[in-house]
């Protein structure tokens, strides 16, 4: 692992495990756990939980272990279904910030993932669990998205409300009737939105909670669709599609629907060629990237030679401050007090002035980035 970049990665996606392993493996890593892993040199966590995958970063000098620690414990979770896969050091923020700006989403250039990633740290931060690496990390995943909308590579509208909207066309849906949409979440209001830029008949959205713009869930059978959508969130599959129901994409996490020849988990809907971006659009995507990376290990490492300067200078205190004297002791014995005074002052200004030299000599030798630099 690069010393430069004191991070680990641990990813679970699609492409590893079912959404049921994915299900399992998304429950929030306990205080227990992060104590543990906080004795074995994590400096601070983030996880990131979507319909599609689940990551889990930190920031530890002891990269190696912490991910072997982190893969162990979701394998066990997950009844060794699959295998997470560990990214290390320059690797590890390579592969968030990839993750950050849709990269490796099954539609590239999704701009759901980036909301969901900027939170993912945000929940870290109110949680007590960040750290340097990780607000770093943070930061340039925002500016990142910044460019990507910009130039274009970040793609508004893409993510999994349009891929359940493609799918419901795949399977000639008529969407001139309105489509049933379960649950008034995030994932529920993404999906009404692609249903109106495909200009479909406004959807019917219900909900377990009541609210003044949404229909109670036992009501479904009543409203005459032929589609659902199923963006809910319950512990175990709850919904049973009724015959009229043609059409059931179940979107939740774990699945929602009891599984029939008529529904569409998610597995089904990811399988296949993830949708690329456009190639000049995937190109500069990646050099933002790389770009993007060079710039993060810039300001790791400035903050990495900082503290060890101040940890030199922090040294040489102590030494001046409490054991010093001690070395004196003995020769100092025989002066007078004043003498002993002066012999003890000018000592402690010949190491003060040494010390600056060396560390001066350190800092230009070996190119220690300034602060502001």
């Amino acid at each position: 692992m690069s010393s430069d970049t004191p991070l680990v990665a641990v990813s679970l996606t699609w492409r590893e495990a079912s959404s049921a392993a994915r299900g399992r493996a998304s429950e929030p890593v306990g205080a227990s756990l992060y104590e543990g892993l906080r004795a074995h040199g994590v400096e601070g966590l983030v996880e990131l939980h979507t319909c599609a995958r689940s990551m889990w970063l930190a920031a530890t000098p002891q990269a190696p272990w912490v991910g072997a620690l982190l893969q162990s414990s979701i394998a066990a979770r997950i009844g060794g279904e699959a295998l997470p896969v560990i990214h290390e050091g320059t690797a590890a923020a390579r592969h968030a910030l990839r993750v950050a700006v849709g990269l490796d989403s099954y539609v590239q250039g999704e701009s759901d993932i980036g909301g969901q990633f900027l939170a993912a740290f945000d929940g870290a931060r109110a949680d007590g669990h960040s750290a340097v690496a990780l607000n770093l990390l943070h930061q340039s995943a925002a500016r990142l998205l910044a460019e990507g909308r910009d130039a274009g590579f970040v793609r508004p509208n893409r993510g999994l409300g349009q891929l359940a909207v493609a799918a419901l066309l795949e399977r000639g849906v008529d969407l001139s009737v309105p489509v049933a949409i379960l649950g008034a979440g995030a994932i529920g209001a993404r999906v009404a939105a692609s249903l109106r830029r495909a200009g479909a008949a406004p959807p019917v959205v219900y909900n377990r909670t009541p609210r003044a713009d949404t229909r109670p869930l036992d009501t479904v059978g009543e409203g005459g669709h032929v589609a659902a959508v199923v963006c809910t969130a319950a512990p175990w599959r709850w919904f049973q599609p009724g015959p009229e129901l043609a059409t059931v994409i179940d979107l939740g996490q774990p699945a929602q629907v009891v599984a029939g020849p008529n529904v569409l988990g998610l597995d089904a809907l990811l399988a296949g060629d993830p949708l690329r971006l456009p190639e000049d659009r995937l190109r500069a995507a990646e050099d933002a990237v790389e770009r993007e990376i060079g710039g993060l290990l810039a300001r790791v490492r400035t903050i990495h030679w900082q503290r060890s300067l101040a940890g030199a200078s922090s040294l040489r205190d102590q030494f001046l401050d409490h054991e010093l004297d001690v070395f004196f002791a003995e020769a100092l014995g025989a002066l007078s007090e004043d003498q002993q005074r002066k012999v003890r002052h000018a000592a402690r200004g010949a190491v003060r002035h040494y010390s600056h030299r060396m560390l001066t000599w350190i800092k230009h030798e070996l190119a220690v980035p300034e602060e502001n630099g």
